[in-house]
């Protein structure tokens, strides 16, 4: 068993982590606290290491993904969470906070087609969401992550967002359906 310590910066079984935009060669988990690089202090990208996907092809891909679309099993069932092994493949299920977002219809914009020249245009309307906002796909990830933080044992107690009120909608939202609404801190501006 890793120390605390040892566990916080364990990467080895991960294929999403946080690495600094400058290149350092330093990677960090995704369940750690920590907002800039500890090394040169510039800012964190979320990286997806591809190899692992490389193991299917596109056509199974395809096919996995098509087979989970609009059905009701936990989590798949989401149009974030039906790409799981794109997004965090190792998180845990009993931390994956959905409302089955994503998946929203494709509209048929005939007229417009016309006008851009674009026979067959379709238009997919983010906003027809749980909190009327496109920010529900990221959030789902977001309370996700932070739920399994805690549930590893995470100082956290609370998340917090400056929004004009799309992204606390959101953040509103996929915290209460999370359960953990008493732990959770709303700022909103």
């Amino acid at each position: 068993m890793l120390s605390s310590v040892e566990a916080k910066s364990d990467t080895s079984n991960q294929t999403t982590y946080f690495r600094c935009i400058a290149g350092c060669s330093a990677q960090h988990s995704i369940f750690d606290v920590i907002y800039t690089c500890p090394s040169c202090g510039n800012l964190l990208e979320v990286y997806h290491d591809r190899e692992p996907l490389k193991k299917r092809t596109a056509q199974q891909w395809q096919h996995l993904f098509d087979s989970r679309a609009n059905t009701s099993s936990w989590p798949y069932g989401s149009g974030v969470w039906g790409m799981r092994e794109w997004v965090i493949p190792t998180l845990d299920d009993d931390n994956v906070v959905s409302m089955f977002e994503g998946n929203s219809n494709l509209f048929w914009a005939d007229r417009l087609g016309k006008q851009l020249g674009v026979p067959d245009l379709w238009i997919k309307l983010c906003g027809n969401s749980h909190t009327g906002s496109f920010k529900d796909l990221g959030m789902t990830v977001l309370v996700s992550v932070v739920k399994q933080m805690m549930a590893q044992g995470s100082p956290v107690k609370a998340v917090a967002c400056a929004s004009t009120g799309d992204t606390s909608a959101a953040l509103a939202a996929y915290a209460a359906y999370a359960g953990h609404s008493g732990h959770y801190l709303f700022a909103c501006r």
